[in-house]
C-alpha cells in the first residue's frame, strides 16, 4: 500500500506496523493456521477501529444483529490475504539508530569468537538440522515448506516467508540437543551429544554478554508487506470460522450492509492492490462510518462518554447516539477540514459545552439526570498513565524528554522478570541503567503483554491483548493498596514533600496550601486544615513513641535545601500526611 499510495516515505511504511500489532508466536507449529490467525485478528482490528463495527461475530456465522454474512466477512477479508510482517526493513540512520548500530558492534566485537564455534558445529550438520527443523511443522505446512521454490503458490510463498522470518541459528540447535539428549538407542550418537554439551557451553558463555547488546528500539522497521508479487492467496469462507474447513471461495468486497460501492482493485507487479483500493475506500468521504467513529472517539476520550456511547459497535446492537446532528456536524467538518485531528481537537476544546463547570446543579439532575447532553462537566478519573505521570510531575520527578526509545522502569522486588526470559536467556524486563529513564512519561514505558507495568495495570491500562475499544474504570482494593503500599510511590510522597517544604518554607499554614496548590491547584480551606493539622500532631505523636523504642526509621522528606532546618519526627509526619492527601479522589479525578 505504502508503495503503491506514498513511495518513499518512511512515515507511510511504519504506519502499516499498525497491522503488524497482532499477538504473535514465533513457536506455532502450523503456520497455515498463523496466517488465519494473523488476518483475523487485522480484520477484527479494521472493523472495530476504522468502521466502528463487530464483524468479529460473523467469522463463525452471520452476524446475528446486524446484516454481516459469513461470505461478507471474509470477503474484507480476503484484501488483506497477501499481507506479511516483516521486521528488517533498514531504518533512516539517526541518532537512536548510529547509538544502536554502535552498541550491537559492541557486542557483536565481544561474541564473535563463540559465535563462529557455534556456526561451526552447526555447519557440521546444517542441512540434517534444517530438515529436522522443517519436519517439526504440521502437515499442511510442510506441504508448502518441501515444495520446490519454482513451483509456490501465493500461499506457499507466505509460508515460506514466515519460515525464514522465525528461524534463527538457535532453531537449528534444537537438532543437536534431541539427538545428543537423547535416551533412545536408535537416536543415540556419541559425536553429536558431544557437540550439544558444547553448544549448551557455548549458549552459556554467550548470555554472559547479553547486557552489552543494546537495550531499547532498534535499526530497522517493522511494516506489512505483500512480498513483491500480485496475486495472492484465496479467500474461503470457512464453516464455523475453521480454517480447515473451507466452504465457497471469495473476493475482496467491501460490507454490503456498508456501502454498494465495489472495490476497484488494480494489481501492480509488486503489490496485489487489495490494501491500495481498501485505504482508499476507508478513508472517502463517501464511506459513512470511518470519519463519524473517529470523531466519536476524541469526544470520548475528553468527556468520557461517545457520543455514541459503544464507540467500536455502531451496530444494531450498539447505542444510538444522543445527538445524532453533533456528531454529523463533527465529522462532516473534520472531513471538510482535510482530516485534521488538531482541527477537530480545537473545535471541541473552545466549545461551551467542554467549557462547562463540574458542580452539581439541581435543575440540571433533574432535567437530565445521567447528563446525557452535559449540561455539567463530567467528573473522570485519571487514566492509567495520567495518574503515574501526574504523581511523578507532582513530586517535581517527571523528566520531560521528548521522543527515543521506549524505558524500563525498575519492577517491584516481588516480581521476577527472569520467569519470562526468551531461549537466549534475556529476562523479560531489562530495568533501564539511566535513573532519569525511570521518570519518563508513562508514554515511554515498554508494553509486554506478559508483564504489564504494575502501576499502569492496577489502573485499567489499555488491554495489549486486541485492538481496545475504551478504557475500563473499575474502584479495587489494589487501586488504593497499590497507592499506599507502593514503595515507589511512597518514594515520591517523600519527593513532593521536600519540594512543599523548599517552596513554601518554615510556616505549616503555608506547607498545607502549597501542598493543596500542587496536587489540587487551590489552597486548602479552614476545615480542612484543621483535619490536617490533626492528622500531623497524631502521627507525630505515633512516631515519636516508635522511635524512642528504636525499631522505626524515620523517612524524612528528599532533596531539602541545605539550609532548611526542620524536626525530623515532624518532618516524617508530614511525609505520612502529604502521601495520605496524594492518594485522595480529587488527586486522580478531573473536573
Amino acid at each position: 500500500m505504502t508503495i503503491t499510495l506514498w513511495p518513499d516515505q518512511e512515515e507511510a511504511l511504519i504506519a502499516t506496523g499498525f497491522m503488524a500489532q497482532f499477538p504473535d508466536n514465533a513457536n506455532s507449529r502450523d503456520l497455515v493456521q498463523r496466517k488465519y490467525q494473523i488476518t483475523t485478528d487485522i480484520t477484527d482490528t479494521v472493523g472495530k477501529v476504522v468502521l466502528g463495527q463487530t464483524l468479529e461475530c460473523a467469522r463463525c456465522h452471520n452476524h446475528k444483529f446486524d446484516k454481516i454474512s459469513q461470505k461478507d466477512y471474509f470477503s474484507l477479508q480476503s484484501f488483506f490475504a497477501n499481507v506479511a510482517p516483516v521486521d528488517n526493513i533498514p531504518a533512516k540512520k539517526g541518532a537512536i539508530e548510529v547509538a544502536y548500530d554502535q552498541q550491537w558492534a559492541k557486542w557483536e566485537e565481544a561474541t564473535k569468537d563463540i559465535r563462529a564455534k557455534q556456526k561451526a558445529i552447526i555447519d557440521t550438520h546444517r542441512e540434517d538440522a534444517l530438515k529436522y527443523h522443517k519436519e517439526r511443522y504440521l502437515t499442511d505446512s510442510r506441504a508448502a515448506i518441501f515444495k520446490p521454490k519454482e513451483q509456490w503458490t501465493a500461499q506457499d510463498r507466505w509460508v515460506n516467508h514466515r519460515l525464514t522470518n522465525v528461524t534463527e541459528e538457535a532453531s537449528l540447535q534444537a537438532y543437536f540437543r534431541e539427538k545428543g539428549e537423547s535416551s533412545d538407542p536408535k537416536f543415540q550418537n556419541k559425536e553429536i551429544a558431544a557437540q550439544w554439551a558444547e553448544l549448551d557451553k557455548l549458549n552459556k558463555e554467550l548470555r554472559k554478554f547479553n547486557d552489552l547488546k543494546p537495550k531499547t528500539t532498534s535499526n530497522t522497521i517493522s511494516a506489512m508487506t505483500e512480498l513483491g508479487h500480485a496475486d495472492a492467496p484465496p479467500s474461503f469462507v470457512f464453516a464455523q470460522g475453521d480454517h480447515e474447513k473451507p466452504l465457497e471461495e471469495v473476493q475482496p468486497a467491501f460490507p454490503p450492509a456498508i456501502t454498494d460501492e465495489k472495490p476497484d482493485i488494480k494489481p501492480l507487479p509488486f503489490s496485489s492492490g487489495r490494501r491500495s483500493a481498501l485505504a482508499k475506500w476507508i478513508a472517502s468521504p463517501t464511506n459513512p462510518l470511518t470519519a463519524r467513529v473517529y470523531v466519536n472517539r476524541v469526544w470520548d476520550q475528553y468527556f468520557g462518554h461517545g457520543i455514541v456511547e459503544t464507540v467500536s459497535d455502531f451496530g444494531k446492537a450498539g447505542q444510538k447516539p444522543t445527538n445524532p446532528e453533533l456528531l454529523d456536524y463533527l465529522a462532516a467538518k473534520f472531513v471538510k477540514d482535510g482530516w485534521s485531528i488538531k482541527s477537530l481537537h480545537r473545535e471541541i476544546l473552545l466549545s461551551s459545552v467542554y467549557r462547562q463547570a463540574s458542580d452539581y446543579r439541581e435543575d440540571v439532575h433533574q432535567a437530565d439526570a445521567e447528563n446525557k447532553l452535559l449540561a455539567v462537566f463530567p467528573r473522570q478519573r485519571l487514566e492509567a498513565e495520567q495518574v503515574r505521570d501526574s504523581l511523578l510531575a507532582a513530586a517535581g520527578k517527571l523528566e520531560e524528554k521528548v521522543g527515543g526509545p521506549s524505558v524500563y522502569p525498575p519492577l517491584p522486588k516481588n516480581i521476577n522478570a527472569t520467569n519470562s526470559a526468551n531461549v537466549n536467556g534475556d529476562p523479560a524486563w531489562k530495568t533501564s541503567k539511566d535513573d532519569k529513564d525511570h521518570n519518563r512519561r508513562s508514554l515511554y514505558i515498554f508494553t509486554r503483554r506478559s508483564l504489564p507495568y504494575p502501576i499502569l495495570d492496577s489502573f485499567n491500562m489499555a488491554s495489549p491483548q486486541e485492538a481496545h475499544s475504551k478504557r475500563e474504570v473499575t474502584t479495587t482494593p489494589l487501586q488504593a493498596l497499590t497507592l499506599f503500599n507502593s514503595e515507589l510511590i511512597f518514594d515520591w510522597s517523600k519527593s513532593l514533600a521536600g519540594r512543599v517544604i523548599n517552596e513554601a518554607g518554615l510556616d505549616e499554614s503555608d506547607r498545607l496550601d502549597k501542598l493543596y496548590q500542587i496536587l489540587f491547584g487551590r489552597n486548602a480551606n479552614d476545615d480542612e486544615k484543621d483535619s490536617l493539622q490533626a492528622f500531623l500532631d497524631d502521627q507525630e505523636n505515633v512516631i515519636r513513641k516508635k522511635v524512642a523504642t528504636g525499631k522505626f526509621e524515620v523517612n524524612v522528606p528528599n532533596g531539602l535545601k541545605e539550609n532548611i532546618q526542620i524536626d525530623p519526627v515532624r518532618a516524617a509526619a508530614f511525609v505520612d500526611l502529604v502521601h495520605v492527601v496524594a492518594n485522595s479522589n480529587e488527586f486522580i479525578y478531573r473536573f
